[in-house]
């Protein structure tokens, strides 16, 4: 029985790690699995495959944020708020007094 549940906690946390790991450095990810009986070479893949996850990821927020930034028009955006807004601009200045210096004067 003792195997059994053995076993259950590695695929848990295997399967865990394998949807976290796009998240997680690669130490992060060994952290994770270093008392986990897994043979190196899973765990390099495990890896590797985290890396090709991130990037495929990044690749897929980047491309997906582009398209939605090409629909936008920020030329109308401001001018459908000057449209329907005032603009209103409270500022104070205060004058603070130079540091005054010493001049040197010229001998003759």
């Amino acid at each position: 029985m003792k195997d059994k549940d053995t076993l259950n906690e590695l695929i848990r946390k295997t399967i865990s790690v394998g949807i976290g790991a796009a998240f997680m450095t690669e130490e992060a990810v060994k952290k994770v699995l270093q008392d986990a009986p897994i043979p190196k070479e899973m765990l390099n893949g495990l890896i590797q495959q985290a890396k090709t996850t991130k990037i495929k990821l990044n690749d897929i927020v980047a491309e997906e944020i582009k398209n939605q930034l090409s629909k936008i028009n920020p030329s109308s955006i401001v001018e459908e708020v000057l449209k329907k807004n005032n603009i209103e601009v409270n500022a104070t200045f205060t004058l603070v007094p130079k540091k005054k210096t010493k001049k040197k004067t010229k001998k003759k």
